[in-house]
């Protein structure tokens, strides 16, 4: 125990105060104790103006370390103070006191598992750790009501996990070295009596999964099916009348719920379960991931589109073509404006992925604007044959944005190559999981009417 166990008081974390201030600071720079993490967590759970202050308070962070340059190099424009990933940053600035976190001098903490020690206040013993954490994550321990923030290094009893915004990650570690990684809007149970058992109650995820004991394979639940896994990596996306499987490797037996039959999916392949009796069940082979990939919105947003508004209009020519409107995305705590349109989820997509992601991979958009406003673009690129090491691209200058008239159609291209990244922690081939295109100041107007990825 760190002699910096005694400095949240005996009294427990109050709302507003110091001790509340200091914990917040130490999440940050990644010192934060047993006890305070404890005491934060009674707090959070209790109040709902500490869980959003919190909240606001992490994201700024995550917000002013990414445009850290922008701060040190005086250009306030560039600098947008809420944002609806929590990406990856590097240690930038020093954080001395809450005072200067606030006044623009922080970083974002993403610890890693050297805070392993860090336990969630619950009862039974631990069985996952949180390897990986990037952005909003809550978790529960089974019993419990209330979810509580969760952080890098933590050990979990069974519970739940939820990761609450599009570009949020985290990677679920057993005591053998099996990993679950969750991204995404997605929930998921988990429990580890002698045999690992998974529940699916929203969104997917990606595993790795090492040898199991005979005869206690983890076992995966979803509203529709039943996955039995012996060791193999695969990928699972649940919707509320079907569940997909993926499997890169290894092989994992599927059921269907509504009338028992099933099928053994070997590497490369892949099947679906219906809600319904719908036949014989079959495994087919996964389609090769292409380089390509463009979605237009004339008949509607596809199926699964994360955020946007459909809408149409008549050309000049009589036509009439559709596009996809910015929306104002909100989290607890969010005190910027915050307009957004984010594509498809890659768990929704038959290949896994939107497109396999190479060295000349370019972003190509057809936008338009109402008014003059900064733009920012994320990219969420994962490793296609494991479920870590999700990496983030981003970039907050886009000079032909800058120079696109207000009401007019226009085309940017942008290579993927020139965009912030990330470490890549695998040298393996990667694919883009998602894009979010967002605008941080007043509505702007932002529209899109086709994008697309494809090599230069």
């Amino acid at each position: 125990m760190c002699a910096d166990d005694d400095r949240a008081g005996g009294g427990g974390v109050n709302f507003p105060s110091p001790e509340f201030d200091e914990a917040v600071a130490a999440v940050c720079d990644g010192s934060l104790s047993e006890r305070q993490a404890e005491e934060l967590n009674v707090l959070l759970r209790t109040d709902t103006a500490a869980r959003d202050e919190y909240l606001w308070r992490v994201e700024l962070h995550a917000r002013l370390a990414c445009d850290a340059e922008a701060i040190l190099g005086g250009d306030a424009n560039a600098v947008s103070l809420r944002s609806p990933l929590h990406l990856w940053v590097r240690p930038v600035l020093a954080l001395a006191a809450c005072v200067t976190l606030l006044a623009g001098g922080a970083w974002w903490w993403r610890s890693d598992m050297r805070k392993n020690s860090v336990v969630q206040n619950s009862v039974g013993p631990a069985v996952v750790m949180l390897a990986e954490v990037s952005g909003t994550v809550w978790s529960r321990a089974e019993g419990e009501t209330e979810m509580v923030v969760a952080n890098a290094g933590m050990r979990l009893p069974a519970g739940d996990l939820q990761t609450q915004s599009p570009m949020s990650t985290a990677v679920l570690r057993f005591n053998d070295g099996t990993d679950v990684a969750l991204s995404g809007e997605a929930k998921l149970g988990f429990e580890d009596a002698g045999q690992k058992k998974l529940r699916v109650l929203a969104g997917g995820f990606t595993a790795q999964v090492k040898s199991q004991p005979t005869g206690k394979p983890l076992i995966v639940r979803t509203t529709t099916a039943e996955l039995q896994v012996l060791g193999t990596v695969f990928s699972v996306a649940a919707a509320p009348g079907s569940t997909r499987l993926d499997v890169q490797s290894g092989t994992v037996k599927m059921t269907r719920l509504a009338d028992g039959a099933s099928v053994d999916v070997p590497k490369n392949s892949s099947a679906t379960a219906s809600s319904l009796p719908d036949g014989k069940m079959n495994a087919s082979l996964r389609a090769p991931l292409p380089e390509s990939w463009t979605q237009r919105f004339d008949s509607g947003l596809p199926e699964g589109w994360r955020l946007g508004e459909w809408m149409t209009e008549t050309g000049p020519d009589g036509s009439t073509h559709g596009f996809v409107q910015a929306v104002l995305e909100s989290y607890p705590g969010s005190k910027q404006p915050n307009h957004t349109i984010g594509t498809i989820h890659a768990r929704s997509s038959p290949a896994g992925a939107l497109a396999r992601l190479t060295d000349d991979t370019v972003l190509r958009l057809k936008v338009r604007r109402a008014r003059r406003s900064a733009l920012h673009i994320f990219v969420c690129a994962r490793p296609l044959d494991e479920p870590t090491g999700a990496q983030m691209l981003q970039l907050h200058e886009v000079p032909a944005w800058r120079d696109l008239p207000p009401g007019q159609w226009g085309e940017i291209t942008l290579r993927l190559a020139d965009f912030e990244q990330s470490p890549a922690t695998s040298s393996g081939p990667r694919g883009v999981h998602y894009i979010a295109i967002t605008t941080y100041e007043a509505d702007a107007g932002l529209e899109l009417t086709e994008i697309a990825l494809e090599p230069r």
